[in-house]
């Protein structure tokens, strides 16, 4: 058995990044119930002082419509009668309200969640490793060098597949035998950070306290 001693970078995951960020960008915002009616709600959540990183949240029976500057998403359920699903956002399950949405780019490829695929796939290959038969194999491992093959190619998908097949072959199979397999995706930011807005909505609808706000009256013709 050998030991790991070489690591990779971990960043941070899209949805941690979002939950650090999120206190400062909503900073300031106001809710303000732009429309209701028996079946719809318009909702809207902005720095009265300043125009960035607003949002509208608009609710129908099994629909609801995420728009402002992080992007736009709708989310549908199908089937019943969800008179205001905006309550599926109280407590979040990123998961699951991902399979809800029918606009909006959920997720993309991801350098981050790549890297550390390959340092637990290195990690693991190092420790089945026999000294006396992987020799090669971990001296790659632990003085850095099959991760320096690597690391320039993790910025696209297509290559990095490609370099950790090269790299598979070479090792004839003893590390990234099952790359075929791997979900190198992670949530967008801009869809981590509606659901985390779409939790906030739902808080502040249910607390409605100080932050919350009329509509703006219709001028006088």
């Amino acid at each position: 058995m050998a030991t790991m001693t070489v690591t990779t970078p971990a960043p941070a995951r899209t949805v941690d990044q979002v939950a650090q960020r999120f206190p400062t960008d909503i900073a300031g915002h106001r809710m303000t119930v732009l429309d209701q009616t028996a079946t719809m709600r318009r909702l809207r959540f902005a720095n009265p002082t300043d125009p960035e990183m607003w949002f509208d949240v608009v609710t129908f029976p099994n629909v609801l419509v995420f728009t402002g500057d992080m992007g736009d998403f709708i989310f549908r359920w199908w089937g019943g009668n969800n008179a205001d699903v905006l309550g599926y956002f109280a407590m979040p399950s990123i998961g699951y309200l991902a399979s809800k949405v029918v606009a909006g780019r959920v997720d993309e490829y991801s350098p981050t969640v790549a890297g550390q695929m390959i340092h637990d796939d290195l990690a693991e290959a190092l420790a089945d490793a026999d000294p006396d038969r992987d020799g090669d194999l971990i001296a790659a491992i632990t003085d850095g060098s099959l991760w320096d093959d690597l690391r320039y190619d993790v910025g696209d998908e297509s290559t990095l597949r490609r370099a950790l097949d090269d790299a598979h072959d070479r090792f004839d199979g003893r590390v990234f035998a099952d790359v075929w397999e791997w979900d190198l995706t992670d949530y967008t930011y801009r869809f981590a950070w509606a659901i985390r807005a779409l939790a906030h909505a739902a808080a502040a609808l249910t607390a409605p306290g100080p932050e919350q706000s009329p509509a703006p009256a219709t001028p006088a013709r």
